[in-house]
């Protein structure tokens, strides 16, 4: 499969309400809601899609319902809006009794033979277990969840401004936050100002704390073109379509996917480089008194 199949272009009214109508299905939602592993759910829906004449991969199928849940919760906390979800009524009647599940739930593996977190978080330290799920998002292109991995970057470098050299940090940080912006000019809900100026405002905010004492001519010739292309697919939907039809494909597909990974990759192995796991005798170290002195202490421990 293609870049450009698993992207997609940008879906038209009917197909959002053709998938609206299949994603309401209680069946549907009940298997969303009771599967860890659900490709296959997304799978069904894109069947289904078929069926009512909408030819759409079960990615695409995925990418669309989290952009509808993130503008429903936007809409949800935000109802004075000057552009509320155009859905939120179809999406109200079936999500509102719905118990919000976080999106770390769905993943895209057929095999239903992980560990749970619970079992994960004894065994593996917190810092790379979290740098495995950040590192599985980049992988699998959840850009939606971009947002979260480039606040982590973010921090971390605030941190450790050594990790990285302005350069990388920059295309890193602009990188992530870039795909999460088009990701939502791509959808008619949440292709407007209110909705992406935050995100470029946060770019912004990147190229001046990380900036060195000599202005970077290419980094700043690069984030106003970038700004100078999303005011253009907010202005016009018809050059907006064109670009992910025809552009995104080539300027932000196979080779700008691979270096973002491999910013990222190097991102976490200088970290968990920098930051090695103690050995059982270093923690214990750290405590003057015993770590554990009841077996309630223990229990606490395990499960907390």
């Amino acid at each position: 499969m293609s870049l450009a199949d698993d992207v997609g272009w940008t879906w038209s009214l009917d197909e959002t309400k053709a998938l609206i109508s299949v994603w309401s299905d209680e069946q549907i939602l009940l298997k969303m809601e009771q599967t860890y592993r659900n490709k296959h759910v997304y799978s069904e829906i894109s069947e289904r899609l078929k069926d009512l004449g909408v030819k759409r991969t079960w990615k695409q199928c995925q990418n669309k319902i989290k952009a509808l849940k993130w503008r429903y919760r936007e809409t949800l906390r935000n109802p004075s809006s000057s552009r509320p979800c155009p859905f939120f009524s179809e999406l109200h009647e079936f999500l509102a009794a719905m118990p919000d599940m976080p999106e770390s739930k769905e993943t895209d593996d057929e095999e239903d033979n992980g560990l749970p977190l619970s079992s994960l978080r004894l065994l593996v330290p917190p810092l790379r277990l979290v740098s495995a799920a950040l590192w599985q998002v980049v992988q699998q292109r959840d850009t939606m969840d971009y947002g979260l991995v480039e606040e982590f970057v973010t921090t971390v470098l605030e941190m450790i401004p050594d990790l990285m050299s302005y350069r990388e940090k920059v295309q890193l940080i602009m990188g992530l936050r870039a795909q999460l912006v088009l990701e939502l000019c791509r959808s008619d809900c949440s292709a407007d100002p209110e909705t992406v100026q935050p995100h470029l405002s946060r770019m912004r905010s990147c190229i001046i704390t990380h900036r060195e004492k000599e202005i970077d001519t290419e980094v700043e010739a690069s984030e106003s073109n970038f700004l100078e292309l999303i005011q253009t697919l907010l202005d016009d939907p018809i050059e907006r379509e064109h670009f992910f039809q025809d552009v995104f494909p080539e300027e932000f597909g196979p080779m700008y996917d691979a270096a973002l990974q491999t910013l990222m990759w190097e991102f976490l192995i200088r970290l968990e480089k920098l930051l090695p796991t103690p050995t059982f005798q270093q923690v214990g170290a750290i405590w003057e008194e015993p770590i554990v002195s009841t077996l309630a202490d223990f229990e606490l421990l395990l499960y907390c």
